[in-house]
């Protein structure tokens, strides 16, 4: 569509422009939530007690 190969106006371009801003936000959201969960997991044990994995297997209901 960026290309003016598919749809092309001033339309076309306002709308290109309104898809752009909204998958750079989209984008954003993504990036936080894998910070989040990065040093989520970072702060995990990479291993945990046998009891431990059954209870939250349970608790998963798993």
């Amino acid at each position: 569509m960026a290309g003016g190969g598919v749809w092309t106006s001033p339309t076309a371009q306002q709308w290109g422009g309104r898809l752009s801003d909204q998958r750079n936000k989209y984008n954003s959201a993504v990036d936080r939530l894998d910070d989040e969960l990065v040093a989520m997991i970072a702060t995990t044990p990479e291993k945990c007690s046998p009891e431990e994995a059954k209870l939250w297997r349970m608790e998963l209901g798993g």
